[in-house]
């Protein structure tokens, strides 16, 4: 009987259509945020490398930095498999 609404109405083109939706909006927002993440790190980076003394990081610097490149790639993994869920590819890796 819920397949026979479901065809009926059209659910399922409906069901598809507002998740593409959420996908491309989450995307959107994604690719928003990386983008200021990035261009905070470089900032980051530059601040960091200036301050006295010069060229050297001490150890609370060095792990700012490693953990919001870390940030970064995990976003872009995270956009990467929203993408694979958009394609519908699965993706299978033997380590």
């Amino acid at each position: 009987m819920a397949s026979e609404l479901l065809k009926r109405f059209n659910m399922e083109k409906i069901l598809t259509k507002f998740k593409q939706a959420i996908l491309v909006f989450v995307l959107g927002v994604l690719m928003i945020v990386l983008a200021l993440s990035v261009i905070e790190l470089i900032i980051l980076g530059i601040e960091q490398l200036l301050s006295p003394p010069r060229f050297l990081l001490d150890i609370t610097q060095l792990t700012e930095i490693f953990s919001f490149v870390l940030m970064l790639v995990i976003g872009l993994e995270l956009i990467e498999s929203i993408e694979r869920e958009q394609l519908s590819i699965i993706n299978v890796k033997v380590l």
